[in-house]
């Protein structure tokens, strides 16, 4: 995307160079090129309107296109001697809007500059005949854009400090306007559709948001199956939506009749089981999650995210409460208390902690980023704002931003008028994306057992947005996230203390099990493979009672650290059996498990075991199963047992691999 960004400034500021050469300029006023510069004059007012309508600020980008446009539209008209030519005071009041957040004198001075240009060197003769004769005009022509661009630029700065200045306290104390509120609601449910696509595990998760009073239209859509009907319009009759208007539901086992198939699939193949929860203000349906997926149904706990993801979009369309109130408020206290401290994970609780922030404060931009190391780097886990498109689990350099000062000195920060002044200050890091424009953050560090492993940052583009009442909600939700997390950090120790095997010290069949259905959410979101290989000692109850149960225990041990030597750190290794291992791979395909199987089982067979001065030859034999279908994952254990027996049938020492594909016919 940055990419991309950085082509299209290219391209505009190319443009620009090409009409300052004259390439656009056109004297005669031929009707032709005025139709011309009337539809490029329309496409500008389209970008315009469709801005406004948005709610948010004009991109730079587009404003830059929108500039390089008129100018090309009054050069095709004769410049500044054509008909065309007040176009450029339009468009730099519409810049000087504070709505509209662009610098009119910036783009006044292009606009002359280029139109003085244009003049100059569209001239024959040597420089000093051309300044001689055309200084004057040039001048007539830069001036005028360029004067009104900078007075705009000052009249509108100063509206906005007097606007300050009588209206005492912070932003929140001001009601939205309809319009605001209604693009609130949608950018907050916009950003929980990809954590609800992310935790509920659906194969298509889609938002729809009312057109009128009996259509609703598809706005976002996330997922992999091609048929998807880009914006489709739906009667709110239909049989999945009208299911909404009671509140969240779960459809499991659907079965539609032919008018009650989803019109957004293009294909009469429909899936079978659905999640749908209504977004409503003051009693109206304003928008609907709907979430599907084939194969196995929906349980309650995505019900309660759904619901979760409606409470947080409602809440941002209405007034809420001042930032004083806020951090006394039981209600929201007791919600996002009991909410963080009952996740069972991580992930949910970084995500309950992020969604009950940002639902009291919808226009800021909340994020949690935590340490990825001992170094100077963190990786964001959660983002949910506007400021939060491509950030989500990317990995940042915590110098040069106040995020990463945070993290240093372990004290919670807030910093105002962040774009004043000559040196600039990033609020994430330096490597974050710089056409972000924030203009104000606040951050508190993540503490487990005194140790800083973490910061939550809010962003707001306000150069004022944040004060000390929103400091103090943003302690307080950051010291909720961290008891959860030291919570979690002290189950999983006693887990692994209570549930760890006495002879080998490796967990148990019921923490390979948990870790396995872990595993799942990384197959989902990143698109990776998972193996699971089981290893089975070849004659080990004959063993045991030949040289006794301690020298049995021993050979268990010995095998315990030739596999963790093989397999290496990143290996999930159990036991899960009197003889038995069970090993869980990350990103290994069929042909990686087949290799690492066959690698195991010729070094247990090429080299004997040591221990305690003994000498001991064995075989194991293998069996291993892989797929990089989410659904699959849980059936791998099973699997790989089967065909554990397979080999052990053909012979000890023995290794059968096979991949789970992801669909098969005898389902």
């Amino acid at each position: 995307m940055r990419t991309l960004r950085v082509l299209g400034y290219v391209a505009a500021v190319v443009g620009m160079l090409a009409l300052a050469l004259g390439y656009g300029r056109r004297p005669s006023a031929d009707p032709l090129y005025y139709l011309v510069a009337a539809g490029i004059l329309f496409l500008c007012l389209f970008a315009a309107v469709t801005s406004w309508r948005s709610g948010r600020r004009t991109d730079r980008l587009l404003s830059t296109w929108m500039t390089l446009m008129v100018i090309a539209a009054v050069q095709l008209t004769g410049g500044s001697d054509g008909y065309l030519y007040p176009v450029y005071f339009f468009l730099l009041a519409w810049f000087a809007l504070p709505s509209v957040g662009s610098s009119a004198a910036e783009f006044g001075l292009a606009v002359g500059l280029v139109e003085a240009l244009s003049l100059l060197l569209n001239e024959q003769g040597t420089i000093l005949e051309v300044l001689f004769d055309n200084l004057p005009r040039a001048l007539a022509a830069f001036a005028p854009p360029a004067v009104f661009g900078i007075f705009a630029e000052m009249i509108s700065e100063s509206e906005r400090d007097r606007e300050r200045k009588t209206r005492p306290g912070l932003e929140e104390t001001s009601q939205p306007s309809p319009r605001r509120k209604q693009s609130l609601l949608m950018e907050t449910a916009r950003g929980m559709l990809p954590l609800l696509h992310r935790h509920s595990g659906a194969q298509a998760s889609c938002l729809f948001c009312r057109h009128d009073d009996n259509l609703m239209r598809l706005d976002d859509y996330i997922g992999g199956r091609e048929r998807i009907a880009g914006r489709a319009l739906v009667r709110t009759t239909h049989p999945l939506l009208a299911r909404a208007a009671d509140g969240a539901t779960l459809i499991n086992g659907y079965r539609p009749e032919p008018e009650g198939a989803p019109p957004w699939y293009r294909s009469t193949i429909v899936p079978t089981n659905y999640a749908v929860a209504p977004v409503k203000v003051a009693g109206v349906l304003e928008a609907v999650f709907l979430l599907d997926r084939d194969g196995s149904s929906f349980d309650m706990e995505v019900l309660e995210d759904l619901r979760d993801a409606s409470e947080a979009a409602v809440a941002s369309s209405t007034e809420g409460p001042s930032p004083e109130a806020a951090g006394l408020s039981p209600d929201w206290f007791d919600r996002v208390l009991s909410g963080t401290a009952r996740e069972s994970n991580l992930q949910k609780a970084v995500h309950r902690s992020v969604m009950g922030l940002h639902g009291l404060f919808p226009d800021r931009t909340v994020t949690v980023a935590l340490r990825e190391d001992e170094g100077a780097r963190m990786r964001v886990y959660e983002s949910m704002g506007h400021f939060a498109q491509g950030r989500s689990w990317r990995v940042f350099d915590t110098t040069g931003g106040v995020a990463g000062w945070v993290m240093r000195y372990e004290k919670p920060m807030r910093r105002n008028r962040m774009t004043l002044g000559d040196k600039g200050v990033r609020s994430l890091s330096e490597e974050d994306d710089p056409e972000r424009e924030i203009g104000s953050c606040a951050a508190a560090p993540l503490l487990v057992r005194d140790r800083v492993v973490g910061v939550m940052l809010m962003e707001s583009e306000s150069s004022e947005g944040f004060g000390p009442a929103h400091e103090h909600v943003l302690r307080g939700c950051a010291a909720l996230l961290s008891l959860a997390m030291e919570r979690l950090v002290l189950e999983e120790r006693r887990r692994k203390t209570t549930g760890t095997d006495g002879v080998t010290a490796l967990p148990r069949i019921t923490h390979f099990e948990e870790r396995l259905e872990e595993s799942i959410t990384d197959v989902r979101r990143f698109g990776r493979s998972v193996a699971v290989m089981v290893v089975d000692i070849d004659g080990f109850g004959e063993m045991n009672r030949k040289l006794g149960f301690e020298k049995g225990d021993g050979i268990l041990r010995a095998t315990t650290s030739r596999l963790r030597s093989l397999l290496g750190a990143d290996a999930y290794i159990a036991r899960t059996g009197a003889d038995s291992f069970s090993v869980l791979i990350q990103g290994a395909d069929g042909a990686a498990v087949e290799a690492i199987a066959e690698s195991v089982s010729s070094s247990f067979a090429d080299r004997p075991l040591q221990f305690d001065g003994t000498e001991v030859r064995l075989t194991v034999s293998i069996g291993a199963c892989a797929t990089h279908t989410d659904r699959r994952v849980p059936r791998l254990r099973s699997q790989a047992r089967d065909l554990l027996e397979q080999a052990r049938s053909v012979g000890a020492g023995r290794c059968v691999v096979s991949e789970l594909p992801a669909v098969s016919l005898q389902e």
